[in-house]
Formats: C-alpha cells, structure tokens, sequence
C-alpha cells in the first residue's frame, strides 16, 4: 500500500488515513496549507496523475465471507477533491487463485491493489 505521495510538481502532498473517524484519502496544499479531503473510501493505493492533477485509488469491498468475492474498484478524483468517479463501478473481480499455501491475494503481492498512471 502507498500510504502517502508528494504530487508530480511538489507542490501537494497526499495520503490514506485510516483506523480513526476520519478514513479515507486527503491531499494537502502546500501554498494554501489547506487539507482537502478527497473520498472518505480508504485507498489500497493511490498514484497521481503526471500532470499532478488527477489521483486514482484502489478500494477493495468484500461481498461475500468467501476471499475471492470481492469487488475491486479503480476511482479518479481531482486534487481539489472535485469530480470524483468510480471507473471500474459493477465490475466484480475474483482472478487470484488459490494456491498451495492459501490465497495469493493481492493484499500480499500488490496485484491488483497497484494503481498506477501510465503515460501514452
């Protein structure tokens, strides 16, 4: 998990909050010393856009007791905490498999919980 990244340009500093009343993913502005709160979903991880922009996170959502029921969902939002969407929302996930030791999840091994912005 990235627990907190400086954007592209320095100038904003993001991070997950969790284990309190206030879960979830905030951005702090350098030049305005203002904390803006993002989502209050808590990230498996995040990643900023290259334009520092836009940041894209990863929440895991049981919806079953079964380990291999869960949905994984890829969010985008502005770094004003503006135009938040789900990208990826309906789209139920279960490609680990099992192995010999148990579940390989990507809790363990990063797969999936990566988020990552790629250039064209």
């Amino acid at each position: 998990m990235t627990p907190e990244s400086w954007s592209p340009d320095s100038q904003r500093f993001a991070w997950i909050q969790c284990h309190s009343e206030r879960d979830g993913l905030y951005v702090l502005d350098l030049d305005t010393a203002q904390i803006t709160p993002l989502s209050d979903l808590v990230p498996e991880s995040f990643a900023w856009s290259t334009d520092g922009n836009w940041l894209a996170f990863s929440t895991r959502t049981p919806v079953e007791n079964d380990v291999c029921k869960d949905r994984i969902d890829i969010h985008i939002v502005k770094a004003d905490g503006t135009n938040l969407r789900n990208i990826t929302e309906g789209q139920s996930m279960c490609a680990l498999p099992h192995g010999p030791a148990g579940w390989m999840g990507y809790r363990y091994y990063g797969i999936a919980g990566d988020v990552q912005w790629v250039s064209p």
